[in-house]
């Protein structure tokens, strides 16, 4: 995945964070930038996951996520 040159000078850690505790692996550039790549896990672990900072991304990649879980967090 990738983005315009605005897109690609962002860190995208705040993304690819939570999803790596879903059990997804991401592959970026130095500093968590794009272009990137996600494969999704094929097991993907329930978690909770609460935001630091106030995000509609973030919060659109965790609940998408999530959906793909088949349980309750521990």
């Amino acid at each position: 995945m990738t983005g315009d040159a605005s897109l690609r000078s962002r860190p995208m850690n705040r993304v690819a964070d939570p999803l790596r505790q879903f059990g997804a692996t991401i592959v970026c550039r130095e500093g968590g930038r794009m272009p990137l790549a996600i494969v999704g896990a094929r097991d993907p672990v329930p978690v909770t996951y609460r935001l630091p900072v106030a995000s509609a991304q973030v919060k659109s990649a965790v609940l998408l996520a999530g959906l793909n879980t088949p349980a309750t967090p521990p």
